[in-house]
Formats: C-alpha cells, structure tokens, sequence
C-alpha cells in the first residue's frame, strides 16, 4: 500500500517525535562509571564495552552466537582483563566469577584436551551415560556448561520440576535467611556516608590553605575538620565491625550454596538439568588470556563458539555460549604502539608525528589493527564483533591509577583494624610513578606502580605499626626527601584529636587566637 500524505499513517493529533539516540541509559551509565573508576586512561575502550553491555540490558541477543565477542588489543598492565573482572563484580558479586584461559598453557595441540575433555578411548574420558564414574565427583572440562555457568545465581533454579520440588523449601529458606545481602546494603550506606564526610574534609582543608592570615578562622576550620574526622573514623570502624559480620554471613551464605550447587550439578550431570536444544538462561563470562600464545587448535574452536555459539565436548555433550561474553585478549602490536608514543613509528609513507591526541589515538588503533590481521587468520579476526585497542598509560593517568591504590590500601588498613589515613604528597606520587617505569619506560602499565606502592609505602608503614611507632588511628602523611643524593620516602603521623579538645598552639599557659 501506498502512502501519499502523512496523515494517512496516523492520525491528525499525532507528532512525530526525535528518538535521543546519544545518551546511554542509567543501568549503563552506572556501569561506565564503574568501569571509568577502577580503569583508567582508556574511555574510548571503556564506552566500546559499556554498548556491549547496553545490548545485553535490552535484551536482544543473538539466536546462534555470544552476546559480545571482542579481542583486546594493548601493551601489558593497561586493564584488559580488569574490564572483564569488573564486569563479573557487577554481575555476579565477586571480581573471579568468571572462566578465565590463559592460553600459555595451551601451546600444544594435546594440552586443548583440558579444555573439551578427552575423545574416547584415551585416558581422562568420562562417558556421560555411565552414573557411577560420571557423578558429582567428576572433574568437568574447563569449557563444561557447568563451569560457564556456575557463577550465575541462577543456576540453583532448577528446570527439573520433580527434582525442585525437593528441595522448594529449603531454597526459600536459603533466599529469605541471606544475612549477607542485608549487611552488604549498611556497608554500602556507610560507604555512601563516608564519600559524603571525605568530600566535605577536602572542602574545609581548601578553605583552610586559601586564609593563610586568618589565624582564627584557620583553628574554626581545623575544629570542624578534626570533628567530622571523628565522624569518619566512627563510620569506618562501624563498617569494620560490619564487615566482620559479613564475613561469618558469607561463610553460612555460601556452604548452603555449596550443598545446593552440589545437588544442581549432580542432576546436570545426568543430564537431568542440561539440555543443549533448549535457551540458555544463565549469564556467563569467558576471557582467553593472551590468545596469540595458543595452539592454531584453539583458534579453529573459537570460530565454532563465534559462528554458532555453542562447542560440542569430547563426551558429546554440547555447551551454549549465546548468553555468553567472550573476551580475548592479546599483546600484539605492543611494541609498534610504543614506538608511536616515542615518535619512532613509521605509518604508511610519512614518519609518525601525531599533532593531537585525536591523530595518536587513530594511529594507535590501526597499527594494533594492523599487527592483529598478520597475526590471526582472517578467518578469525572477521567472526569477531569489536576489536578494542587499549592505549598505553601516560605519566598522568599513573598518577590517577595511584591514587585508586593507595584508597584501597586505607580501605584494607581499616579492615584489620588498623584505622589509617594516607596522604601521598606530590613529590611522593610522581617519585613512585617514575620508579615503576624504569628508566621512563612504561613496560609493565599499572602493574610494576602496585609493586612499588607496596616498597615504599605499605611495608614500611606495616613496619611502624609493629615496632609501635605508629599507633592507629592516626593520619599519615608521606613526604620526600634526599639524602646523601638519594631519595627516599618518609612519614610523619598526627593522631585524630575529638572535639572538645583545645587544639590550638600554646606559649606559656598562654593560648594564641
């Protein structure tokens, strides 16, 4: 049928009306902020991610492939696999729940036999139909439908509804008595309430730097500060205490879990549970680490898994990945990505000399882009949905990634009950940067920066607390200096005075205003 005239579609009162097509909804703005948190210096990786996600939350999948195949390109220690962790954080609680493959270990062709399990007829073969050899005590192949699965908390909702039945009532008392979801939400109030304490400090201590003359003012505002210290520290050992709760809750938590998944796996092993024809409806996530280490064998597996989401396994059972995201990661190119940022890179017929970040970022992608199609068949690189250059970590984004670490070292010292506060002068922070670089090449990304971390500042302030120097809770504060033309780090402590207390300096029973 033919329509002329608009009003003929619809009627006279109806308007059309412009879709927003550029803003991302808030169930993936709250996951790029998350991912933006801990991952830093890659946002155009990150928003590639982050529309991955966006097409899982709409609930459109594919029919016969994983929700999300992409091959991480980038130098070592950028956060490649770390996406991969905070994205099983978000989904399932905990930063492991997830298959990780380090394919270093599967070099040879034999060794993909822990993958698939082994044909029959050779040793570790497992028929599926025997009941007494293949039971709740079999070793799964590492690509097994249990273990994709296993990580989703859906996998104690059983299909089989003679067998559920069984156990009804004791899955409902395992949801209704989940202590530790009730005291993972006071945490997270408590962490709420504690950035909202921190932010207010850091605005007070700006005053306080920006009225240098104003001595009364200054004593006003160290008062308040001191108070809403108090504040924290009583918030913070409040969530310690919590955390200890938490921690026994788990413990309850996860061996009712254990028996429950126990009892799901040894259905699915006789096939009571598992049924390849059927949907899958259990979330999970694969990451190949270091892809280009593996035998060709394994590359020809993974074009059937992104071809048709699903690999059949030696005992013929057959494992789904249509509701999978698999990420695979690799470090080739990492040496021409580096010769970009020193300026020694050679693209098409002109030396690189990129004029904006824009320019680098581009070359940057297409020599990675380039060194991956020389590195895998085509075959394999035209299955794949993304391919995500991660850029090489700059001295400033070091910094960033620093500052992150050193919140988590304050975060685990008030878990031991240990109450710390840590500030890194500047001078320190850039002093730590440029030992993790060695020389001001950044081979190792983040990694070598936590190593350091742990030399100059964590060892040595664990070392205060046990010889008694350092009595918690107290505010620590690490300063450079040189000596003998060496530099090195030192640290001076302050104990948290209450309010109440006369803080102000004093000469002769005289106190200054």
């Amino acid at each position: 049928m033919n329509i002329d005239n608009k009003e003929d579609a619809m009627g006279k009162d109806d308007e059309l009306v412009r879709l927003n097509t550029k803003d991302m909804g808030p169930k993936v703005k709250e996951f790029l902020t998350m991912l933006s948190r801990r991952v830093k210096g890659q946002d155009m990786a990150l928003r590639d991610v982050a529309t991955a996600y966006e097409q899982y939350t709409c609930g459109l999948k594919k029919k016969d492939k994983p929700i999300f195949s992409g091959l991480f390109l980038g130098p070592s220690g950028v956060g490649k696999t770390l996406v991969a962790e905070i994205l099983a954080e978000h989904l399932f609680g905990s930063r492991g729940a997830f298959c990780k493959i380090k394919c270093e270990d599967f070099k040879e062709r034999h060794q993909i036999a822990s993958l698939i399990g082994s044909p029959p007829g050779y040793i570790g073969f497992q028929d599926p139909n025997d009941e007494k050899r293949f039971n709740e005590e079999s070793t799964h192949p590492i690509l097994s439908q249990w273990n994709l699965d296993r990580h989703d908390s859906k996998v104690l909702q059983v299909e089989n509804k003679d067998e559920r039945d069984k156990f009804m009532e004791r899955k409902k008392k395992y949801d209704k008595d989940n202590e530790a979801k009730q005291v993972s939400e006071e945490i997270r109030r408590i962490k709420e309430l504690v950035n909202k304490l921190e932010r207010d400090v850091d605005v007070l201590e700006g005053q306080q730097s920006s009225a240098p003359k104003d001595k009364a003012g200054k004593w006003r505002i160290a008062a308040k500060v001191t108070k809403l210290k108090k504040e924290l520290l009583a918030l913070k050992a409040q969530g310690v205490v919590l955390s200890e709760r938490l921690k026994k809750a788990k413990v309850a938590y996860e061996e009712e879990r254990a028996y429950l998944q126990k009892w799901y796996r040894s259905m699915a092993d006789r096939g009571a549970v598992y049924d390849s024809d059927a949907p899958r409806t259990y979330t999970s996530i694969v990451l190949f680490d270091e892809i280009e280490k593996a035998d060709e064998s394994l590359h020809h597996m993974l074009y059937e898994i992104m071809d048709k989401g699903e690999l059949q396994l030696a005992n013929g059972r057959t494992t789904s990945f249509r509701n999978c995201f698999l990420f695979m990661t690799g470090n080739v190119g990492e040496r021409e990505i580096a010769d970009i940022q020193s300026g020694n890179a050679n693209i098409g017929f002109r030396q690189q000399g990129a004029k904006n970040e824009a320019e680098e970022n581009q070359n940057i992608y297409q020599v990675a882009v380039e060194a991956a199609k020389k590195t895998f068949p085509a075959a394999f690189m035209g299955r794949l949905d993304k391919i995500v250059v991660f850029r090489p970590l700059k001295f400033e984004t070091l910094i960033e990634i620093l500052d992150v670490h050193v919140n988590e070292l304050i975060v685990d010292f008030f878990e031991a009950d240990q109450p710390i506060l840590i500030t890194l002068e500047d001078p320190v922070k850039k002093f730590l940067v440029e030992q993790s670089m060695e020389g001001g090449r950044n081979a190792y990304g983040a990694r070598n920066l936590k190593a350091r971390l742990g030399k100059y500042i964590t060892s040595k302030l664990i070392r205060a607390i046990g010889n008694g120097s350092l009595k918690p809770p107290a505010d620590v504060f690490a300063k450079l200096e040189e000596v003998n033309g060496k530099k090195r780090v030192v640290f001076d402590s302050m104990a948290l005075k209450f309010p109440g207390e006369d803080i102000s300096p004093k000469t002769n029973g005289k106190t200054n205003p």
